[in-house]
């Protein structure tokens, strides 16, 4: 995708079984990624925002954690690594908190205290 447009941009229509959802994927553009987390990758990224339309299968249960999906923010980062755009950063933010989840380098070596 990204190697034909330089855009993020797409829209899916999935059943995974269980649930029915419409995934949009709209282009960021071009950002640079800098982290204190050594090991993770640091350079340019093309930004992916990512929204859900639950059209149906899913928990209609109200509770503590449970949030509407215009609270929930997703943010994929796609780096350019050995020729190939792969995913490097993944961010999802919603009421309670943010969660990341980063593409580490295998080959480094994690302090345990």
């Amino acid at each position: 995708m990204l190697d034909n447009t330089e855009k993020c941009d797409g829209f899916y229509r999935i059943f995974d079984g269980v649930r029915r959802y419409d995934l949009r994927i709209k282009d960021g553009g071009l950002q640079m990624l800098e982290t204190k987390v050594p090991g993770s990758y640091v350079g340019f990224a093309h930004r992916c925002d990512i929204t859900v339309k639950r059209i149906g299968g899913f928990s209609t249960k109200k509770g503590w954690f449970r949030a509407t999906e215009s609270e929930i923010y997703r943010t994929l980062y796609l780096g350019r690594i050995r020729g190939y755009w792969l995913p490097v950063r993944l961010e999802i933010s919603v009421p309670l908190g943010k969660a990341v989840a980063r593409l580490s380098d295998k080959n480094h070596k994690r302090e345990v205290p």
